[in-house]
């Protein structure tokens, strides 16, 4: 009896071996699946625009000084025109920006990318304009400047469709924005020689909540505790009804009284239960392509406990029993789907299940004799 426990708890641990392959085996097709939507992200940005970063308004002056220097030329001294040219440019005062995005779905296969087209609305102030009037730097030099412009910079021109710009007004009362940032918390640079003020930069970055490869990761990091779980359960339901003192009678076909015989799971139900675990992941993998994750979550799910159900209901030798491992696999999942919701507090939330099933296995077996475990069983009266 000890060689058969020995030879069945190594059987186990080669089983885990193979399951932990196989999750293994699609983290790694989660992370191609999750490569080629990045490559059809980069497409999308290809064809249209990529990330953004807008830099203004400021309003910008181009000047030109012009002088004259005494220069020897050919043994005589002449005057010899030189020229300057420089921009001056004013940074506002304040900015106002008001802003709604709104989200485009573009398609790439079976790639649903996102991009984001943005209304925005910038109203800036320029209390004085000192920065604007060009200085001449040398003796006798001469300032000409062109008409002040109104001027942004984007980091791909390709994303405007359209743009506007009407006059920013100053008056006595001043200007209340409804946000400010200081140059600590902007990244705000000093000013240079022929430039007032400084270019605040601030950003804000979209992000898809809902993504089912992110997802898919997640749950598969729990892919072990799930075999674990279900080993588990089956083993208790093995253990609590393999005790020397409950046996089933078996009838021969005959009628007669057959021998008596406790519950057993052999090592390859133990493998086809736990390939039914991993199969789950990549059925939720390629259903979440085509579905909505809660959908395809929903399906897996599903399908993976009504198979197990039925299976368990022969290994357990009946279908309370079956019924019993079923539900515990439907919770197991509820709590898998509430844990992926998470993320702030899934790790305490995963450590109060582990502590709830503990608790439960010890409670369960707080009776049970593990030396007899390995006893034969008596023979029958009669």
């Amino acid at each position: 009896m000890k060689s058969a426990f020995r030879g069945k708890a190594i059987a186990l641990v080669g089983v885990i071996a193979a399951l932990l392959i196989g999750l293994s085996s699609i983290d790694g097709l989660v992370n191609e699946r999750r490569a080629r939507q990045q490559e059809a992200q980069a497409s999308v940005a290809d064809a249209l625009a990529g990330a953004q970063t807008l830099q203004g308004p400021m309003l910008r002056r181009q000047c030109s000084e012009t002088w004259e220097v005494e220069e020897l030329v050919d043994k005589t001294r002449k005057l010899v025109a030189q020229r300057r040219d420089f921009t001056l440019t004013a940074w506002p005062a304040s900015v106002d920006v008001r802003a709604t995005v709104g989200i485009e779905a573009r398609y790439r296969g079976l790639f649903k990318i996102n991009s984001y087209l943005s209304n925005m609305q910038m109203q800036a102030t320029w209390p004085e304009l000192l920065a604007l009037q060009g200085a001449a730097k040398h003796k006798g030099g001469r300032v000409q400047c062109e008409a002040v412009q109104v001027a942004l910079t984007l980091s791909d021109a390709r994303g405007i469709r359209s743009a506007s710009v009407q006059q920013a007004e100053v008056s006595a009362q001043g200007f209340h924005a409804l946000w400010q940032v200081n140059a600590l918390a902007s990244g705000c640079e000093p000013a240079k020689a022929e430039t007032a003020g400084c270019a605040e930069q601030f950003g804000v970055s979209f992000i898809d909540p809902v993504n089912a490869y992110s997802l898919s990761d997640r749950a598969l990091k729990y892919g072990v505790l799930f075999i674990a779980l279900s080993f588990i359960a089956v083993g208790l339901v093995e253990v609590l009804n393999g005790e020397p003192s409950r046996y089933e009678l078996r009838n021969s076909p005959f009628g007669r009284p057959g021998r008596l015989k406790r519950l057993r799971v052999h090592p390859m139900q133990y493998l086809l239960v736990g390939c039914a675990l991993v199969v789950f992941f990549m059925l939720l993998l390629s259903l979440s392509e085509h579905l909505p994750f809660a959908q395809a979550y929903l399906c897996a799910a599903g399908a993976c406990t009504a198979l197990l159900t039925y299976y368990a209901s022969h290994v357990l030798a009946g279908w309370r029993a079956g019924l019993a491992f079923g539900a515990g696999i439907g919770v197991l999942y509820a709590a898998l789907y509430a844990l992926l919701q998470l993320e702030q507090t899934a790790l305490v939330m995963g450590a109060l299940l582990l502590f709830a099933v503990l608790s439960a296995v010890i409670v369960a077996t707080r009776k049970l004799d593990w030396y007899a475990l390995g006893a034969p069983a008596p023979a029958p009266h009669g």
